[in-house]
Formats: C-alpha cells, structure tokens, sequence
C-alpha cells in the first residue's frame, strides 16, 4: 500500500521547464520496488515461492526479473532521450 500513497505528493500535469525528472525518478524507484521485494521475499527464513501443494521453486521468476530489468531499461533510454532534448 506504501508505494501508491507515496506517489501521491506528485502533482499533478507536466513539471516546469528546467526542472528535474522527479516524476521519472519516483515512477522508476516505486516500479523497481515493488519487483525487488517480489523478489527478495525468498530471503525471509522459512518463505517460500509457492503455496504448501506447489512444487516450482520460484515461479515468479519469469515475470519479475524481466520486468525489473524492462523498468530499468525504460528508465535510462528516457533519462537519455531528456538528457539529448536539453529537459
């Protein structure tokens, strides 16, 4: 519930010019969360990826280390495309 409220002191509409990509920064940082503690739960003693009956290690493997890594890369071909375009 955290990473939706604490994107709500973002206003709303398009920042001024000069201003940094705090928008960008922040939509990056709660997107990539939320796959890192996806992924970091099989840390925790005891957890596990599946229910009790379930037999596959980790299942979710096959949505959350591609989608961090496409979270990643969106966020550095926009940082560029600002970055080229003088935002």
């Amino acid at each position: 519930m955290a990473p939706p409220l604490a994107a709500l002191y973002l206003p709303p509409g398009a920042p001024p010019p000069g201003a940094p990509p705090t928008s960008l920064d922040t939509g990056a940082t709660l997107a990539s969360l939320y796959w890192l503690t996806q992924i970091s739960a099989l840390a925790y003693p005891g957890s596990k990826a599946v229910d009790p009956p379930g037999t596959a290690r980790f299942p979710q493997a096959k949505i959350a280390f591609p989608a961090l890594a496409l979270t990643g890369l969106g966020y550095l071909l926009e940082r560029r495309r600002l970055a080229r375009s003088g935002s």
